[in-house]
C-alpha cells in the first residue's frame, strides 16, 4: 500500500519487478508491463537503478511481519478490489439525470415542502463496481438458528458464537476449492478471519480508509462477544490477543513524529479523552477499552469455569491455560500502558469467592439506557 488516497497491494512469491507511473492529475498509478528485454536491462543495471530508489525501512521489518503474518495470497485474492486499487474513500457514481429532471425535482420540493424529504434533492449515488474492498459481510445483529425459542434467542444474543460460526462458514465458502482441498476447515477459516482483521487494520493505518476501520471494529466486536467459541477455538483467541497487542503497539506511534500536532491513531478508538495523549485517563471510555474489557472477562470466565475444566479434553485444557496466561499478561500490559482499569485474573478470582456479595459497580453503565434496576426485597 502507498499514499493516502490510493494504494495497491503486491504479493511477491519470487523475485521480480513492478513498474508503475504516477499520474499527478488523476492521482492514480499506471501499470507498465515490462518486456523480457526491459527486465534484462533492469537486472544488468540494478546497482545504478538502486541509487534512485528509496531506502527500505529495515528497522520496521519486524513490525510489518507482526502486522501481516496472517495475510496470505488467498486473503488478498478474496479482499482486494477487482480494480486492483485501494482507495481511502469510496468512489461513487451518480445516477444519470438531466437539467430538466433536477429543476423539476427542486420546483416540486419548493412548492410542497411538507410532503418532501430534503434528502430527495441529494444525488442518487452508488459505489462504482469493482472499486470496493470485498470484506466479508459481518451481521450487524446476532444470528440464531431457525425455530429458536425466546430463551434460545436471548442466549445467542448474549453469546454470539453462532454468529461467529456462520461468519467462519462464509469465509470458508469463499475460499477456492483448489485452496481448500485437503486443508482443515477450522484452521484455515480462523486464520483467514485473522488475516482479514489484519488487512482491515492496515487499510486503516496506511490508506486511512474508514471502511477498514469499520470492518476491523465489526470483527473485534464479534470475537469479543463470544464465550462458547473460546472453548471451540482457543488457538484463535490466543492468536487474536497477539494480533491486537502488535496492532496497539504500532497504532500508538504518531504518524508524523516530528510534528507536535500529530494525531495518534488510537485517538479514533475513544469517544472522548481529556487530552491527545494515550497515557491519559479517559473521561468516557470508547469502543476499544469496552471491547477489550468484554473480551478479557469472557476469557477469564470460560477458563476458570468448573464445567469447562471437567468437560474439556486435556489437550484443550492445556490450550485454555495458555490462553488464560496470555490474556492476563495482555491485561497487565494494557493497564500499564494506557492506564485503563482492566480486570485481571486476581480481581476475577476475588469476585468468585463465596464471601463477595457486593455488586460489581464498574461493570455496568449506570447512566445509560441499559442500566440494571435494583429491587429491594
Amino acid at each position: 500500500m502507498s499514499g493516502q488516497r490510493v494504494g495497491f497491494v503486491a504479493n511477491f512469491s519470487q523475485p521480480g519487478f513492478i513498474v508503475k507511473k504516477w499520474q499527478k492529475e488523476e492521482e492514480d498509478f499506471i501499470d507498465i508491463n515490462l518486456t523480457d528485454d526491459e527486465i534484462e536491462r533492469i537486472i544488468s543495471n540494478f546497482d545504478e537503478i538502486s541509487m534512485c530508489l528509496g531506502q527500505y525501512p529495515a528497522e520496521l521489518h519486524r513490525d510489518w511481519i507482526s502486522l501481516s503474518n496472517f495475510i496470505t495470497t488467498c486473503t488478498l485474492t478474496r479482499l482486494v478490489p477487482y480494480c486492483g486499487r485501494l482507495y481511502s474513500c469510496p468512489h461513487f457514481l451518480s445516477k444519470p439525470s438531466n437539467t430538466q429532471e433536477r429543476l423539476a425535482l427542486k420546483s416540486s420540493h419548493t412548492t410542497d415542502c411538507s410532503n418532501k424529504n430534503s434528502e430527495d434533492l441529494l444525488p442518487n449515488l452508488s459505489i462504482i463496481p469493482g472499486t470496493e474492498v470485498r470484506f466479508t459481510s459481518i451481521p450487524t445483529k446476532p444470528l440464531y438458528p431457525p425455530l429458536s425459542s425466546p430463551s434460545e434467542i436471548t442466549a445467542h444474543c448474549m453469546d454470539q458464537t453462532y454468529t461467529l460460526c456462520t461468519t467462519i462458514d462464509v469465509i470458508f465458502s469463499s475460499i477456492t476449492s483448489e485452496k481448500a482441498s485437503g486443508l482443515n476447515k477450522e484452521l484455515e477459516s480462523t486464520r483467514e478471519l485473522l488475516g482479514e482483521f489484519q488487512f482491515a487494520f492496515l487499510n486503516l493505518l496506511l490508506n486511512h480508509s474508514i471502511e477498514g476501520w469499520e470492518q476491523w471494529r465489526r470483527i473485534f466486536q464479534l470475537l469479543a462477544s463470544c464465550e462458547k467459541a473460546i472453548v471451540d477455538y482457543p488457538n484463535l483467541y490466543i492468536d487474536f490477543i497477539t494480533v491486537i497487542y502488535h496492532q496497539l503497539n504500532n497504532a500508538n506511534r504518531s504518524e508524523v513524529s516530528s510534528s507536535d500536532s500529530a494525531v495518534e491513531l488510537l485517538d479514533i478508538f475513544f469517544s472522548e479523552s481529556s487530552s491527545s495523549s494515550t497515557q491519559c485517563k479517559l473521561t468516557e471510555p470508547g469502543f476499544l477499552p469496552t471491547m477489550i474489557g468484554r473480551l478479557l472477562k469472557n476469557i477469564y470466565s470460560v477458563c476458570t469455569s468448573d464445567i469447562t475444566n471437567k468437560t474439556c479434553p486435556s489437550e484443550t485444557s492445556n490450550i485454555l491455560n495458555d490462553l488464560f496466561k496470555r490474556a492476563d499478561g495482555f491485561a497487565h500490559n494494557i493497564k500499564h500502558r494506557f492506564k485503563w482499569d482492566m480486570i485481571t485474573s486476581y480481581q476475577l478470582l476475588q469476585r468468585c469467592t463465596p464471601n463477595i456479595t457486593e455488586i460489581p459497580i464498574e461493570e455496568f453503565d449506570w447512566d445509560g439506557d441499559e442500566a440494571p434496576v435494583i429491587v429491594q426485597l
